[in-house]
């Protein structure tokens, strides 16, 4: 099938066995709806929307910069696998716990050793 890129009025083929929703335009990089599977307008959510909006607005960004964005939408993630990310979140804080340990311990004794001198009004013998 014979279409154009609604962005760029590019013509493109498909082939009439592709399934995909969107097709990705070789001139523009935007991704366009596939006319062949394309769903009537009032099945379309807000958040698919907003997905391509974002997606097209990186890829504009990155054609005029020349940086390539990264986007991450979803993270899958199973179970075991996120019990590991927990455990060496909690390992990599360990650290974290013993430097505010130590300056918590450090402003405490300051701070009881300053009463006790002016509890003794500054006599040590």
């Amino acid at each position: 099938m014979r279409f154009a890129c609604s962005h760029c009025n590019q013509p493109l083929d498909i082939d009439e066995d592709i399934t995909s929703k969107t097709v990705q335009c070789p001139a523009c990089g935007r991704f366009i709806p596939n006319p062949i599977v394309q769903k009537p307008a009032a099945t379309v959510t807000a958040q698919q929307i907003v997905h391509e909006y974002r997606i097209n607005k990186e890829l504009a960004a990155s054609d005029e910069t020349g940086v390539q964005h990264v986007v991450i939408t979803d993270i899958k993630m199973s179970i075991p696998a996120m019990m590991i990310f927990m455990l060496k979140w909690i390992v990599a804080s360990i650290p974290v716990f013993i430097i505010v340990g130590v300056v918590y311990f450090l402003g405490f004794a300051l701070f009881v050793g300053g009463c006790a001198a002016m509890m003794l009004g500054g006599k040590f013998k």
